[in-house]
């Protein structure tokens, strides 16, 4: 068999370019879902970012028809950023074990922290677009809750808490409005918001959150207990009781903290001391639920990939 000659490769290079760019725009959505499931964040973005050029041009930049198109490009970009900034902490460690053993590091090491930055800020964008969209239709609300929660998904994983509570804030508000009271969907933001403020150090609002987030699991498996006895429901409440597990775990861990004890300690003396000495000095302020997850890795590295797995809503 004869070996294929430059020009030939170059052919057959030019031959795959020309066949990605003809594809039609069902063909690429075909391809990103198919490479989101198989976690190659890479060539997902790349049909992600084909798929939306094309429908932009056929629909317009900020038409509805291609929000749904922005918001999954920019949560494939967040997940890409992810496994760079994953990347970036086994070079951490080479760079460690480099520096202890007198080595110079490679400068090389430092692309995959520019590609990290760069790729936020990418997904940022598209999800921003997808927000503005989607704000701008009634019809939309509950889309607009899922983009907030992954807006906020992004704020911690760029080490920005209070950003991430007001975004999650906002869509705990939609889905409060929009859903049942047991909807997994309502236990997911919640346990975020929980998260964002443990991270933010707002100890009681953060047992508040994961509290709630607690409650909401057990009313929706009390629901479908009450219903008829089926595969799908006896699977549901199996996967919630190994989620709530989890959860009161945390919910352990958090109380068992010795900053979180002496937050309660704190409490019970302001309350002690109510009505006493001056009467001028200013109560402590009573801490209120909201009403209504770099930082996210500080607690997620320490606990089982469960903590985040099934909070999905149904």
């Amino acid at each position: 068999m004869e070996t294929p000659t430059i020009i030939e490769e170059v052919n057959e290079g030019k031959e795959e370019i020309v066949d990605e760019e003809s594809k039609t725009e069902e063909e690429l959505e075909a391809d990103a879902l198919k490479y989101n499931k198989e976690k190659k964040w890479s060539e997902a973005c790349d049909s992600w970012s084909r798929l939306i050029e094309k429908r932009a041009e056929r629909c317009g930049p900020l038409s509805v028809e291609c929000a749904s198109t922005y918001f999954r490009y920019g949560k494939a970009l967040l997940n890409l950023a992810q496994s760079e900034i994953d990347c970036l902490g086994g070079i951490l460690k080479k760079k460690m074990k480099q520096k202890i053993e007198g080595q110079e590091s490679d400068s090389e090491d430092e692309e995959p922290t520019v590609n990290a930055t760069e790729t936020l800020e990418l997904a940022w964008e598209n999800l921003e677009t997808t927000r503005v969209i989607y704000a701008g239709s009634e019809d939309h609300r509950v889309e607009l809750s899922d983009v907030l929660l992954v807006i906020g998904d992004l704020s911690l994983e760029s080490d920005n808490p209070q950003q991430a509570i007001d975004d999650y804030t906002q869509c705990l508000q939609i889905r409060e409005e929009k859903m049942a009271k047991d909807n997994r969907a309502l236990a997911e933001v919640l346990y975020a918001l929980g998260l964002a403020h443990q991270l933010a150090n707002n100890l009681k609002y953060s047992y508040d959150h994961y509290t709630r987030a607690a409650a909401v699991l057990e009313a929706r498996m009390q629901h479908l207990k009450s219903e008829s006895a089926s595969e799908e429901n006896s699977a549901e409440i199996t996967e919630i009781e190994g989620v709530l597990a989890d959860l009161n775990e945390k919910i352990e861990d958090l109380k068992a903290g010795e900053d979180f004890k002496a937050l309660l300690e704190r409490e019970k003396l302001a309350t002690t001391t109510i009505g006493f000495g001056n009467t001028d000095e200013k109560k402590t302020e009573v801490v209120h639920d909201l009403g209504v997850f770099k930082s996210k890795r500080k607690i997620e590295a320490k606990q089982n990939e469960a903590d985040e797995k099934k909070f999905k809503p149904v």
